[in-house]
Formats: structure tokens, C-alpha cells, sequence
């Protein structure tokens, strides 16, 4: 069996750095989603074991990461992205 400290290891890790003004709402795991306005160099990170849930306001605006992966720009200026992001699919978005 593994150690219990590896059973809580997060599966996704979901990073984002604002470079313009943007809205997003986040839901890790079926929690309370999470809205909030992010402003430029703040950081936003989120974690879970299952799924996240994320849309984001200004796709332009935003650099994301993913399990430490650098994505592309996700969007325009302005675009509204949403995306779920589960352990079957986290390393094949881009």
C-alpha cells in the first residue's frame, strides 16, 4: 500500500498569473466554487485530487500552468475560456 502522505497528494495543480484584469471562478473537487477578480501579477493557485472546474473572463489576460507545465495563451483578449480538468486529461491541454 502507499504511504498515507502520497493518498493526498494533489493529482492536478492549477496555476494562474494575471497580466490584465480578469474574473474567474474555480471548483476543485465538487468544493464551493471560488469567483474572484485577479489583477495584474497577482497568483492564484488551486489543487485537486479529481476535477477542476475554471472559467476565465479575460483569456488573454491570464498565464496558466498546469502540474508545472507552461500552457500557451489559452485565449484573445476578452474571451471567456471555461475548461474541466480531470487526471485523464491534465497533461493534454494546451
Amino acid at each position: 500500500a502507499a504511504p498515507a502522505s502520497n493518498l493526498q497528494q494533489a493529482s492536478i495543480a492549477l496555476e494562474m498569473q494575471a497580466q490584465q484584469v480578469t474574473w474567474i471562478r474555480v471548483t476543485a473537487d465538487n468544493r464551493s466554487p471560488v469567483e474572484e477578480m485577479l489583477y495584474p501579477g497577482s497568483k492564484r493557485r488551486f489543487e485537486a485530487q479529481s476535477t477542476i472546474s475554471i472559467t476565465i473572463g479575460n483569456a488573454g489576460g491570464v498565464k496558466v500552468r498546469l502540474n508545472q507545465r507552461d500552457l500557451p495563451p489559452i485565449g484573445a483578449s476578452g474571451q471567456v475560456v471555461s475548461w474541466t480538468i480531470t487526471p485523464d486529461n491534465v497533461n493534454t491541454i494546451s
